[in-house]
């Protein structure tokens, strides 16, 4: 009997906490080197299926979560599996470090969401990606 109280209790404590199997799974970023185009600055969605764009936040690389540019709902789709920023909806600086992070979601995948991120060094108005080893946040570039 007291055995089990104690898988009860651990079962409900752990449904309560968010931890074990019941979700709160959250997909590693995926790596998306930028690309100056007549479009803007693009980055690749792989496979983007009926993904759209969530949440955009682009700030200085070494900068705080939620400083800079945020905006939920940006009014940019992905066309032929590029999400482009137009230099009118946001100019980016001539100089420096940057991180953007895309939120992607989908309406027939509910359970299912992407973060999009790429870091890059400007010079002269070009970007220049980094590495994956030189991203500051751990990253995974999905296959399939």
């Amino acid at each position: 009997m007291i055995i089990r109280k104690m898988l009860l209790l651990t079962l409900f404590s752990s449904l309560l906490s968010g931890c074990g199997w019941m979700g709160d799974y959250i997909p590693p970023d995926e790596i998306a080197p930028v690309s100056k185009a007549k479009g803007g600055f693009c980055f690749p969605i792989k496979k983007p299926g009926d993904y759209y764009a969530y949440y955009l936040s682009i700030r200085d690389r070494n900068a705080p979560e939620r400083s800079g540019f945020n905006k939920l709902h940006p009014a940019i789709k992905i066309d032929h599996s590029q999400f482009c920023i137009p230099e009118t909806y946001y100019s980016f600086p001539d100089s420096g470090e940057v991180r953007v992070d895309i939120a992607l979601r989908s309406p027939t995948q509910k359970m299912k969401r992407r973060d999009i991120v790429s870091e890059f060094r400007m010079v002269k108005g070009v970007p220049q990606p980094f590495t994956a080893d030189q991203y500051s946040v751990p990253t995974y570039d999905s296959e399939d």
